[in-house]
């Protein structure tokens, strides 16, 4: 019999927690005043309160995106809570990884909601966004989120991925959309941050989406179970040979019936898998830059385990009518206030190029610029989501 050993163990006890926050207990532990968390004025502005009676000093570290970012030096009150309010600002929106440092020292905070980003806990306060209302709770039928714990041969040890299933849907045979997370999330991040079971639910009760499954999977699992930013195929055979059949069973769906989509680094893992199988998906949406990449990114990625992406070889010997009876819809979405939008252009001259920009199954939206990156992602799930299995 083999057995974790006990660090092992405790760090995947870590890292596959499902994170969330409730509504606050009107008991507060601790005397925790009333504000404590998170509050929000009709005006837009972001009141961000910290309990911490025994502290001097507290700083909050605000970002939406790569260069837009907001620190605050919050104000100690007689109370013990440490105060400060971020006016509204149009380009600031969406959910912005909060660093909260007490006395010098990284901590979380109990009574903001809490994801999993940076390979680690983090807060995260959602600032007001203009004509998002689409993300949150409706009163319409909810699906369901189930999780799925299987043994990994690829990655060798127990791995899990989360299933999302329409509302009065669990008993029949739909099909399936797989999504990738980003740079050091994990499989809760779509459902946690990327709030896609909202998504569905309302795009379904207003009849927008076919429905479907989702399936979301640790895009950071790498050779031997690692979680790391170095690319290889692991996470394409786990895919593949594992979660397919595992979400699938015996009724196998035709690759009409299979799609694949990701964000960030899950847009360049998407578009490696659908072009490396095209004979399992037919279709793929990417949010974000997903051929392009900076010379530190290559060098970053793919030095040490040599890994060759693909779409070099792709692009010269798919013409575009084999790339039109491949794929069904292959989606392209981004904004201006991603790391890096010149990468998205980037990827514009390559589909130019091979003719993959004028068929009508190539899709790409730009979003307005005060679309911040998380913003965006949520706004490509949904369009994406409207195009599937029609």
């Amino acid at each position: 019999m083999s057995v974790c050993s006990a660090d092992s163990y405790s760090r995947m006890l870590y890292a596959k927690q499902i994170l969330s926050a409730d509504q606050p207990c009107d008991r507060r532990p601790g005397n925790a005043p009333a504000d404590a968390g998170v509050t929000y004025s009709d005006d837009g502005s972001v009141h961000l309160c910290v309990y911490a009676p025994h502290a001097s000093a507290v700083t909050a570290d605000v970002s939406v995106s790569g260069t837009n970012r907001q620190t605050a030096v919050l104000e100690k009150g007689s109370d013990g809570a440490f105060r400060t309010v971020f006016a509204y600002q149009k380009n600031f929106n969406g959910p912005a990884n909060t660093l909260l440092r007490i006395d010098g020292n990284e901590s979380l905070d109990p009574f903001i909601p809490i994801i999993w980003t940076n390979n680690r806990p983090y807060n995260c306060i959602e600032f007001p966004s203009e004509d998002m209302d689409w993300i949150f709770p409706r009163k319409v039928p909810h699906g369901t989120i189930t999780v799925h714990t299987f043994d990994s041969e690829v990655m060798g040890r127990a791995e899990r991925v989360l299933v999302y299933t329409p509302a009065g849907m669990q008993n029949k045979e739909l099909p399936v959309l797989y999504l990738l997370n980003g740079s050091t999330d994990n499989e809760t991040s779509w459902f946690s941050v990327g709030r896609i079971a909202d998504i569905f639910d309302n795009l379904l009760a207003d009849g927008k989406m076919m429905p479907f499954i989702a399936v979301t999977v640790n895009a950071m699992l790498r050779e031997n179970g690692a979680v790391n930013n170095d690319r290889d195929g692991a996470l394409e055979r786990m895919l593949c040979s594992e979660v397919i059949p595992l979400i699938e069973g015996e009724h196998l769906r035709t690759k009409k019936n299979r799609a694949v989509a990701g964000l960030s680094m899950g847009a360049y893992m998407t578009a490696d898998i659908a072009m490396h199988r095209p004979d399992l998906f037919a279709y793929a949406g990417t949010f974000t830059a997903s051929l392009s990449q900076t010379p530190e990114q290559i060098a970053s990625m793919y030095t040490r385990s040599g890994y060759v992406r693909p779409y070099h070889t792709f692009l010269q010997e798919v013409t575009a009518e084999q790339f039109a009876s491949m794929y069904r819809v292959w989606f392209r979405s981004t904004t201006t206030q991603e790391d890096h939008p010149e990468l998205f252009e980037a990827d514009d001259r390559l589909f130019e190029q091979a003719g993959y920009s004028a068929l009508p199954c190539s899709y790409r939206i730009l979003y307005p610029a005060e679309v911040t990156k998380w913003n965006s992602w949520r706004c490509g799930i949904r369009d994406y989501a409207q195009l599937l299995f029609r």
